[in-house]
């Protein structure tokens, strides 16, 4: 805690701490509210052992497992449940009722931060307990998905594919369908519809223009993890994700300033040319290579097509527009103190996505510098691109795919 908050006033006075907390006016209850959802989830998880609970969502799984399947065992004493020779046990941790806290610490913070425009108590009243229910159900789903992978496709993909995403990607799937439909009814806002007729179309909306491709990536992302053992081997499924949502925003893109610019090139050559050098090696890049050992030449050609074209062509421009382009301009809002507060979290955020944080982490400062020089996030896109583009060459050059 004194090594955090020593840091944070090396990067800013107390005093603009103070003002960007005024500025930014529910970002420290969100924050506190956030950090309490593990002790949350550690509170929530003695439910599972409620013999209703069990009852019922063992009763609901094994009925949907004869819908499809035949063979299934189900012991809900010692919470064993299965298809065939595949059986799980399932633990309180992977049951489901860490759900319930997830959505309703999503629902409170949705309620907070939208209490002006919407109606809270209602959103409290009708959303949370609907958003509940089809936590339960979701859950059911993700068990009974697990095992019938398990008994009838692979093992090793359902214990460390599917088991490790499922979860939270049908959170992500039922937190925008929780916006989407308090967006869409006018009945939870104060003033009718969330958006007024003259109001900017969503594939217009700059804020929409930098945000949702970011979040059809990650969303992509996560369904790749849950199909494949390794992430990657399902990398076409990150970039149907990224096309579709580039697509819809595509007019918004063409409008920007693009320009190649040389100091831009250069900076992300040498970015993609230091990615390179310092690599470590990734632990997982055998489980990968040997996955793709085992796909066919037509289809691995594919494979590699698609792998170059999401990350030199389509990561650069989602992740900038999101990292440089949204959250880099929402925190510099004046002043040296705050530019540096800008590129230091944007820089970190982007540094935690990619897992090697020292060597994100001063990309990430070398693209906010290569925005900030001419005020344009196309720079540090074409940045990014040029970076990657290194990368990608690299990793033909060396034969080995799993470098990107």
């Amino acid at each position: 805690l004194a090594a955090a908050v020593g840091g944070l006033l090396w990067l800013a006075p107390l005093a603009e701490w103070r003002s960007l907390l005024r500025d930014t006016g529910a970002l420290l209850p969100v924050v506190a509210l956030a950090a309490l959802i593990p002790d949350m989830a550690d509170l929530v998880q003695p439910l599972w052992h409620l013999q209703a609970i069990t009852t019922v969502t063992f009763a609901a799984v094994v009925q949907l497992l004869d819908l499809v399947s035949d063979g299934t065992y189900a012991d809900p004493a010692s919470y064993v449940i299965g298809v065939r020779a595949f059986v799980v046990v399932v633990s309180q941790q992977c049951s489901g009722v860490e759900g319930f806290a997830l959505v309703t610490v999503f629902c409170a913070l949705y309620a907070f931060l939208f209490r002006d425009t919407i109606r809270p108590l209602r959103l409290l009243l009708v959303v949370w307990p609907v958003a509940l229910a089809l936590s339960w159900v979701l859950n059911i789903v993700r068990i009974a998905a697990l095992i019938l992978i398990g008994a009838h496709v692979s093992p090793d993909l359902a214990v460390n594919g599917f088991h490790s995403y499922a979860g939270w990607m049908f959170f992500t799937l039922l937190a925008l369908g929780i916006l989407y439909a308090v967006q869409a009814i006018a009945w939870f806002h104060r003033d009718g519809p969330a958006r007024s007729a003259d109001g900017p179309a969503l594939r217009d909306d700059p804020v929409a223009v930098q945000i949702l491709p970011f979040v059809a990536f990650m969303v992509g992302s996560v369904l790749a993890g849950a199909l494949a053992v390794h992430p990657d081997l399902a990398y076409p499924v990150k970039v149907a994700a990224m096309g579709a949502a580039v697509l819809v925003f595509l007019p918004a893109y063409r409008r920007l300033p693009w320009s190649v610019d040389p100091v831009a090139v250069a900076v992300g050559l040498a970015v993609g040319a230091g990615w390179l050098w310092l690599d470590p090696g990734d632990p997982a890049a055998p489980a990968l290579s040997a996955g793709l050992a085992a796909v066919p030449a037509a289809l691995l050609a594919g494979w590699i097509a698609l792998r170059v074209i999401g990350t030199v062509v389509l990561v650069p421009l989602i992740e900038e527009m999101f990292f440089r382009g949204y959250v880099l301009t929402r925190i510099d809002r004046g002043g040296l103190m705050l530019r540096i507060v800008a590129i230091a979290v944007s820089s970190a955020l982007f540094a935690a996505l990619h897992g090697r944080w020292i060597e994100a982490g001063l990309a990430g400062v070398a693209f906010a510098l290569v925005m900030l020089r001419r005020g344009r996030v196309t720079d540090a896109v074409v940045s990014h691109a040029a970076a990657n583009a290194v990368v990608a060459l690299g990793a033909a050059l060396a034969g080995d795919w799993t470098r990107i």
